[in-house]
């Protein structure tokens, strides 16, 4: 890789030297077009061979406001550590770091085929969800933006069929990532449909999927799985009956905005011979909403540094903003403020299923779901009781 000098002007005429050493780190980056800054105007006083063939014309010296490449002048003018652009069809992904105190460094990476290879993950990824009657069902996928594809999270909904009249949802999450991760995704997956099909309770299959990973013989295979049925109860309420290997336990949203864990607990899948499995049945009002979810969620970092967790803290806040929406618009904000949380950040995959008993139409059961034609209907049918006579 060439080395590219300072310009004139560079950081030895502006008084605040750049170490060799540091220098040397930030150009011998293969994988990654590497920018070091100036930390007081944000001039830019070097590029490596990676930074000026990915984006032709990009040239040391220049200023922040001045070059070319997409994003970065707004990312600086707004303080931000990331940033997503696009440049003559290549999606580009950037991140800012310290380098000590006068300067920094712009990592900018192509993620074109990441993000290529992301959406078809989350195609696969995302199952056609069963249409229920009186039940919304509504699913959310998002492959990690580094590493390997692995497609550790799933979730997968497995309707009514002549063996039961109930539903069963799963949400799990393999270690691991790459090739063997899918793989082992793929078993799971396959493993709890065939016991799906067995007539197998919920709770049952966690028992039996822990059997075979432990009969596999291969170590250090384990799966964190969250299970459970769906039941339409009376008055427009949902039952569920959920059961968790190793899971986050999932969080409901109450009618009054306030959102509750689910109190069921398990031990991983493919650990330890003995399983302790402590379900736990709630029901979810009308307008009351169930959330599923993947621990790529509340581990997703990012903030003013980049670096912090969204946390549990987080989630509860954002899914309590959901109260009165539908599941796909609580799910959709969820991810939405998830997304500017990350501000374009490195993540890992993020898996979330979402349950909701649909609201109730205010008088939609009376007179044939017809809404009265006058406000004052119900007053006027009242004055036109004949008052009782007395014996």
């Amino acid at each position: 890789m060439s080395r590219v000098p300072a310009q004139s002007g560079g950081p030895d005429a502006r008084g605040a030297p750049m170490p060799p050493a540091l220098v040397l780190a930030a150009l011998d980056a293969v994988t990654e077009a590497v920018l070091v800054c100036a930390a007081d105007d944000h001039t830019i006083l070097l590029v490596n061979a990676a930074a000026r063939a990915l984006v032709p014309g990009l040239a040391a010296g220049g200023t922040a406001a001045s070059t070319p490449l997409p994003g970065l002048a707004r990312a600086v003018a707004d303080g931000r550590d990331t940033f997503t652009a696009e440049h003559v069809g290549r999606q580009l992904l950037g991140r800012r770091r310290p380098l000590g105190d006068s300067h920094y460094g712009w990592y900018v990476r192509d993620c074109t085929e990441d993000a290529a290879q992301a959406e078809a993950m989350a195609d696969v990824m995302q199952p056609e969800l069963p249409q229920l009657d009186g039940v919304e069902l509504i699913g959310s996928y998002q492959a990690a933006t580094e590493g390997p594809r692995s497609g550790a999270d799933f979730y997968d909904v497995f309707g009514p069929d002549t063996r039961s009249g109930d539903t069963v949802l799963v949400l799990g999450d393999v270690c691991g990532r790459g090739p063997e991760a899918a793989v082992l995704t793929g078993q799971v997956r396959q493993t709890l449909r065939a016991l799906r099909l067995a007539g197998t309770k919920p709770t049952e299959m966690l028992t039996i999927l822990n059997e075979a990973l432990l009969q596999s013989g291969r170590r250090h295979r384990y799966v964190t799985l969250l299970i459970g049925s769906i039941e339409r109860a009376e008055h427009g309420r949902v039952r569920l009956t959920l059961a968790t290997g190793g899971h986050p336990a999932p969080l409901l949203l109450r009618a009054d905005g306030t959102v509750v864990e689910v109190a069921t607990s398990g031990t991983l899948i493919g650990v330890v011979p003995e399983m302790i499995v402590r379900p736990a049945t709630v029901e979810l009002a009308p307008g009351e909403l169930c959330l599923l979810f993947s621990d790529g969620l509340t581990e997703a970092r990012g903030g003013p540094t980049g670096t912090e967790q969204y946390g549990e803290v987080r989630l509860h806040d954002a899914l309590s903003t959901c109260r009165g929406v539908s599941g796909a618009e609580a799910v959709e904000r969820v991810c939405r403020l998830l997304t500017d949380w990350m501000r374009g950040g490195a993540h890992d995959d993020i898996a979330m299923l979402a349950v909701r008993a649909p609201s109730r139409t205010p008088l939609s059961l009376r007179g044939g779901g017809a809404a009265p034609g006058s406000p004052f209907a119900i007053d006027a049918r009242r004055g036109d009781r004949r008052p009782r006579q007395r014996q």
